[in-house]
């Protein structure tokens, strides 16, 4: 599967498509260029019927610079972060207000 494509954008939505459910309800890749924000390339979901309101959150809400946790720590440190339950301490540190914290729970999965 990941060597299907010689396109790098289609190669990292074959990851997220991996990834998701064997190790988390969903995943984004995200990826940057020198001078631009971080942009998502591919966002995968274990439930399909949750993918555009996982594609609504980014919209709404890309990554905050500022926020020590995510993407663009992950990108600035090099270093990865797996997060295998959203706590509230996290959500917490990374949400802008109320309404996000609820729109990222929404998006749990409800697998066992």
């Amino acid at each position: 599967m990941l060597s299907a494509s010689l396109d790098a954008t289609s190669r990292l939505a074959n990851i997220a498509q991996v990834v998701v459910p064997l190790l988390a309800d969903w995943c984004v890749v995200h990826i940057t260029k020198e001078g631009e924000p971080i942009q998502p390339v591919a966002v995968a979901h274990a439930d399909p019927q949750k993918l555009a309101q996982a594609n609504g959150l980014l919209r709404r809400d890309p990554p905050d610079p500022d926020v020590p946790p995510g993407a663009v720590h992950v990108l600035r440190t090099g270093r990865p972060e797996f997060y295998p339950e959203a706590s509230e301490d996290l959500l917490a540190a990374i949400a802008r207000d109320a309404d996000q914290i609820e729109l990222v729970r929404s998006l749990e999965s409800s697998r066992p």
